[in-house]
């Protein structure tokens, strides 16, 4: 299989073979690009476990379904191996903490960015004439418009 094919290629590069491999699908910037709020894949040379941002699972055995027909996350005896991989993708992501940071800081760069955007527009909306829109600059702009 290409997963053998791929394992012996990190073996010979650095003796070390990782079991899976971690995907993400971007569930967009209504969540704020937090790591934890995106759509995740976990792909081992046997299954793909798949874990969504609203917390719904899929887990396909391409052993014996190669065509991902047959989603086996709602079976009791698979619950160890859905655990065992939804624990590899959130463990190389950051913590809650963290990801309120992060989300923070790219809320704040975003309004900035926007914020400059429309001082370009509209320089008559920087009442104190310091070269930064506030909040209330914009407002009162807004409302004399």
């Amino acid at each position: 299989s290409a997963c053998a094919r791929f394992s012996k290629i990190l073996k010979r590069a650095n003796g070390l073979v990782p079991e899976g491999a971690l995907t993400m699908r971007f569930a967009g910037p209504k969540n704020n690009y937090v790591p934890a709020m995106q759509h995740w894949a976990y792909r081992t040379e046997r299954y793909r476990y798949i874990h969504y941002n609203n917390g719904k699972e899929e887990l396909y055995d391409h052993h014996n379904d190669p065509n991902e027909w047959t989603n086996l996350a709602s079976k009791p005896e698979y619950k160890a191996l859905k655990a065992q991989y939804k624990e590899a993708i959130f463990s190389q992501l950051p913590g809650k903490a963290e990801s309120a940071r992060i989300a923070q800081s790219l809320q704040a760069k975003h309004a900035n960015t926007w914020k400059a955007s429309y001082l370009k527009k509209h320089p008559e909306a920087d009442a104190n004439r310091d070269g930064v829109l506030s909040w209330p600059e914009l407002n009162a702009h807004q409302k004399s418009k």
